[in-house]
């Protein structure tokens, strides 16, 4: 029988044992630095679009913790300027389509959709619109605007299709699209509509509306056609005063007075001034 030494057998025993934990570490290292290599190149393109998009895209997103928090950020604020891109787009075809400068079989590039054939055309503007201009900033005049758009598409909704858009100048004007010609029944429901959307605007500011309105019209081409005398009917309130409702109708067209045009700006500079004893 063969004597061998115990001393030998434990420091193999413990080499053995030195190696394998050797080893593990040093997969672990491995295994670590792979994972980082992978999270950091698949992590780089997340990195340069949002750099892409601080940069060339100029939209704002604010310092975050971790990628995560900056990536959400980031689709945040896509998302904010995709939807500030479709309203302007939205305002500015129907702002074109009330002048008459599109066609809504061919340019209807904002996709809106009106599913009945007949339609009149609303203007609204706030009374004493010079002062309110010096009361509220340019932010503050728009988003007053757009809430009394808001709401008159509120009221009108259970009636109609109603679409409203802030015009260029200081009007307000509404697309409404009816499911049958107007019945003396409709006219009187619209007239409430008007006399609601005054009571309403009422309790978010000190300033009145008025309101004028074009006739009704079986064609999508006479848009421009109702919302131009829309507008004719709203100047005349200087006639009717302030918070009035005034329907275009074919006495109006009789009875309306060019004024030369020095005439007209005196009268239009004595308005603003509210020297009303002047224009008398």
């Amino acid at each position: 029988m063969g004597v061998f030494s115990l001393e030998a057998l434990k420091d193999s025993v413990d080499n053995i044992r030195g190696n394998i934990i050797y080893f593990s570490v040093f997969i672990t290292i491995m295994s670590v630095v792979i994972v980082y290599a992978i999270t950091k190149k698949l992590c780089s393109p997340v990195k340069k679009l949002i750099q892409d998009i601080k940069s060339d895209k100029g939209i704002n997103i604010l310092e975050a913790g971790d990628e995560m928090a900056i990536l959400r950020k980031a689709f945040e604020s896509i998302s904010n300027e995709l939807e500030k891109n479709k309203m302007n787009i939205i305002q500015n075809y129907l702002n074109s389509l009330l002048k008459g400068r599109f066609m809504y079989q061919t340019d209807n590039f904002a996709h809106i959709d009106f599913p009945y054939e007949y339609f009149i055309c609303v203007a609204m503007s706030i009374d004493k619109y010079d002062e309110f201009t010096k009361k509220y900033e340019v932010k503050r005049q728009y988003y007053l605007k757009m809430i009394i758009i808001s709401i008159a598409e509120q009221v009108f909704g259970p009636n109609c299709k109603c679409t409203g858009v802030n015009m260029d100048n200081e009007e307000m004007a509404l697309i409404l699209n009816l499911e049958e010609a107007l019945t003396d029944e409709g006219l009187n429901q619209i007239r409430e509509c008007f006399y609601k959307i005054q009571k309403e605007t009422a309790k978010i500011f000190d300033y009145t509306i008025s309101i004028g309105m074009g006739r009704c019209y079986k064609d999508i081409f006479e848009i421009s056609t109702s919302y131009m005398e829309a507008t004719q009917a709203l100047k005349l309130k200087l006639i009717y005063g302030y918070e009035s409702v005034i329907l275009w109708n074919e006495d109006l067209e009789k009875h309306k007075y060019y004024f030369p045009a020095t005439t007209e700006k005196y009268l239009l500079n004595q308005v603003k001034t509210g020297n009303i004893n002047a224009v008398e």
